[in-house]
C-alpha cells in the first residue's frame, strides 16, 4: 500500500531516525521523519506548498547546478545565464536552495521555517495519535543538510550515540541539546571552515548553518498541541 494508507492502518508506530541538519526545518529528527516521512504524496506537497524558493539574480553565477539537479525540470538559465524558476512546475522541495553555494537560490517569502515546522508537528500528531509509539534517533554522521539529496557535506560533530523515547518531542529536544553542547569536527565541513579555531560548544549549530530556520518554534508548537513535552530526563545505559 501507499505510505499514507500504510501509516493510517498501522497499530503501532516505531520510527528510526538519522539526526542531522536541515536547510528548511533547522534539523531533521523524529518529528521530521514522522511528519514529512509518513505523509502521503499529497501531504508532502501540502507541507512544501508555500515554500517555493526564489532566485536572487545578483548572486546567481550561472553555474547550472540547480538546473541539473531539479527533479521537476522547474529551473532553467535565461538568456543572461541567470537561473529562473517555473512556478507551475516547482513543488517547493528546496533542493536548489540546498545546492546553491552563492545564495542565488533562497527561500521565498511565502513561507517560513516556523510555519513548516508547525505543519510537520501537526502531521506528526496525526501519525501517532491514539497509537502506541516509540522512536529511536541516531546522532551519528550529523551532516548539515537533509538526507534527501544525492550529496552531503562532512559530519559537523563527533558521533554521540543513540537516543530513544516514547516522546518524539522530548527526543528531538534531547538530541538537539547534545549536538549544541558537542564540539565541532575540524574536517572542512559546513561549520569548521568559518570557525577554524572554535569548538562551538554550547552554540546552536543548526542556526549557525541555516540562519533562516527556527527549529525550536516547531518543538514549542508540538508541545502546545499535545504531541509531547520538551522536558526530559536523560538516562544513560
Amino acid at each position: 500500500p501507499k505510505i499514507g494508507a500504510a501509516i493510517a492502518d498501522a497499530d503501532i508506530i516505531i520510527s528510526m531516525n538519522h539526526f542531522k541538519g536541515h536547510e528548511q526545518a533547522g534539523f531533521g529528527g523524529a518529528l521530521k521523519n514522522l511528519g514529512m516521512g509518513c505523509a502521503s504524496v499529497a501531504g508532502k506537497l501540502e507541507l512544501h506548498s508555500a515554500a517555493q524558493p526564489k532566485i536572487e539574480t545578483e548572486n546567481c553565477i550561472g553555474c547550472n547546478i540547480c538546473v541539473k539537479h531539479c527533479a521537476h525540470d522547474a529551473v532553467h538559465l535565461n538568456a543572461g545565464r541567470k537561473a529562473e524558476i517555473d512556478y507551475d512546475k516547482c513543488v517547493g522541495c528546496g533542493q536548489c536552495v540546498a545546492l546553491c553555494q552563492h545564495d542565488g537560490a533562497v527561500m521565498g517569502a511565502g513561507d517560513t521555517s516556523e510555519r513548516m515546522n508547525y505543519k510537520i508537528a501537526e502531521y506528526s500528531l496525526a501519525v501517532v495519535k491514539n497509537k502506541p509509539n516509540f522512536h529511536v534517533s541516531f546522532i551519528m554522521n550529523v551532516s548539515p543538510e537533509c538526507d534527501c539529496w544525492n550529496h552531503n557535506d562532512a559530519a559537523i560533530i563527533p558521533d554521540l550515540g543513540i537516543l530513544a523515547s516514547t516522546d518524539p518531542v522530548a527526543l528531538d529536544k534531547a538530541c538537539a541539546d547534545m549536538v549544541i553542547q558537542a564540539p565541532i569536527l575540524h574536517t572542512g565541513n559546513a561549520l569548521s571552515a568559518g570557525h577554524e579555531h572554535d569548538d562551538l560548544c554550547g552554540h546552536d549549530k543548526f542556526h549557525l548553518m541555516h540562519p533562516d530556520t527556527d527549529w525550536l518554534a516547531g518543538l514549542r508548537h508540538a508541545e502546545k498541541i499535545g504531541l509531547g513535552t520538551m522536558n526530559y530526563e536523560l538516562v544513560k545505559i
